[in-house]
């Protein structure tokens, strides 16, 4: 019996996915970072990249633990690297 319900769910959820696709919804969590957190990864790293304040410091200075400051730091930096990419590419 909870098989069968369980096949149900399943089947409805699809057809809710399904129908959703067409009107460009797709789902699941945003990517990236959004405004206000890309406002912060962009001051935390150019406090780091100064080298005078401790990866704590600035996260207290801008109201985010230590950890997000270099997470924030890891996520500028790979944007960097891939708009050299994209640009780099557009030369060749």
């Amino acid at each position: 019996m909870a098989e069968f319900e369980r096949d149900l769910i399943r089947e409805r959820n699809k057809a809710g996915l399904s129908a959703a696709r067409p009107m460009g919804r797709m789902g699941g969590k945003p990517k990236g970072l959004s405004k206000a957190a890309m406002s912060k990864a962009h001051a935390a790293k150019a406090l780091y990249d100064k080298k005078d304040k401790t990866g704590e410091e600035i996260g207290k200075a801008l109201g985010i633990s230590r950890a997000t400051v270099y997470r924030y730091i890891k996520e500028i930096e790979q944007q960097q690297r891939f708009v050299k990419r994209k640009q780099s590419s557009k030369q060749n």
